[in-house]
């Protein structure tokens, strides 16, 4: 019994970590980091608690966030794309280059960032797929714009939305397979690195934020009535800070 009770205490000792900044595994006891609570799902996403100062509140004010912003993304992107393409000029090859840029850049990355803030591997992993998408969506979006501007010869990369553009599909080529190898929460080898993980999130939310801008510069250029510009970016000056604070 001595030695039961020696080993308890040295097991306490061992895990003792501030109350208020761990969260305990019912199931196992594990205890981690709120930043990588998600390794705890690998046991029992159902056993996990919060001590002291818990995280629910958080997690739950992000689920809301992500409840009311994310449809309001997508709704926006679509709505945005069907006027550009179908009701502003007529649907052809060059309106698939808007509406594939604003889709992947709003829609996806703007729903991955509101994702992620809810926490947990699951919704890490999804985080990682929704960029991914993005990536692949924007570079779709490149090839139209050039090959329009081939086809019409037109010169490329003429105008600061155009290099604007290019440095966000370039950076998103960059930051997606990074990202992945790097933070995956099965084996990125970097995913317990705090300070890379707080650069590649600082560094991904600018680039969403730079994304953004390009949009609208690039709306701005098509657009002249100020109606329509303020229709364009007066929701995303409001998505902004809840998707990127």
């Amino acid at each position: 019994a001595r030695y039961g009770e020696d080993s308890a205490g040295l097991a306490n000792s061992t895990l003792s970590f501030s109350p208020s900044l761990t969260i305990a595994c019912q199931h196992c006891g594990t205890r981690v980091l709120p930043d990588e609570s998600y390794l705890l799902e690998e046991f029992d996403t159902t056993a996990v608690t919060t001590e002291k100062h818990p995280s629910k509140s958080s997690n739950q004010g992000a689920e809301s966030m992500l409840k009311m912003a994310g449809p309001a993304l997508v709704v926006f992107s679509i709505a945005a794309s069907v006027y550009i393409g179908a009701i502003a000029k007529g649907w052809d090859w060059f309106s698939y280059h808007p509406a594939a840029m604003i889709i992947a850049y709003v829609a996806m990355a703007g729903n991955s960032v509101l994702i992620k803030k809810v926490g947990g591997k699951t919704n890490t992993e999804i985080h990682g797929y929704l960029m991914s998408a993005a990536m692949l969506t924007a570079c779709f979006g490149w090839y139209v714009i050039y090959t329009n501007k081939n086809a019409k010869g037109y010169p490329h990369n003429t105008s600061w939305h155009a290099w604007a553009g290019v440095a966000c599909t370039v950076s998103w080529i960059v930051m997606a397979p990074f990202g992945y190898l790097a933070f995956n929460p099965t084996n990125g080898f970097a995913r317990t690195n705090k300070q890379l993980r707080l650069i590649h999130k600082l560094g991904g939310r600018f680039l969403i934020a730079l994304a953004w801008f390009t949009c609208f510069l690039g709306w701005y250029k098509m657009q002249g009535e100020l109606v329509s510009r303020i229709a364009f970016g007066a929701p995303l000056v409001i998505l902004a800070p809840i998707c990127l604070l």
